[in-house]
């Protein structure tokens, strides 16, 4: 099964705090990662976790990348659990939609513009983190629009039935 953690916005790093607030302000959760279990598993987190935001990555690695991650403060989290992805099947064919956004620069100018603002102007070369985890769930599942703020898309796949928030384990919350 495969999870989007969604930041709730406080104590982000010294680097990411700036954005991470206006984001905050302006639509509430800051930002989101796609999440896959360790692989040959179907629940055993922490995993891959597909992301944007490179802050914390050498300047020539920045962009959509995957990286190991261990959510130690997962009070800090809003992990949401997407049941219809439970087959390895479908994990690894919503890895592969993904790996087709590695490297793809992160859209700070779109985030602000689009997220922000709510004007429609983007570009198409860059990608901010729910634009982009929407638009790879959306190949999958029905989703009504994949452009959306974190906040949006967290209520967009809590409609998916089965969908459910839980804890960093997967126990429903």
């Amino acid at each position: 099964m495969i999870r989007l953690a969604f930041h709730k916005g406080h104590k982000f790093g010294r680097k990411g705090w700036l954005l991470s607030s206006f984001v905050k302000f302006w639509v509430g959760l800051p930002h989101v990662e796609l999440n896959f279990p360790i692989a040959g598993t179907m629940r055993m987190f922490p995993g891959l976790s597909f992301s944007s935001r490179g802050s914390e990555r050498k300047r020539e690695d920045r962009g959509v990348h995957w990286k190991q991650i261990n959510y130690s403060h997962p009070d800090r989290w809003i992990f949401v659990y997407i049941p219809w992805f439970s087959t390895s099947l479908r994990i690894n064919k919503l890895r592969q939609e993904c790996q087709k956004f590695i490297c793809k620069r992160y859209d700070l100018l779109g985030a602000i513009v689009w997220c922000g603002l709510g004007a429609g102007l983007e570009r198409k070369d860059k990608w901010w983190c729910s634009e982009m985890c929407g638009r790879v769930i959306a190949k999958f599942i029905n989703l009504d629009k994949w452009k959306l703020t974190p906040e949006q898309l967290m209520d967009a796949v809590l409609k998916i039935p089965g969908t459910y928030i839980g804890d960093d384990k997967g126990k429903a919350i």
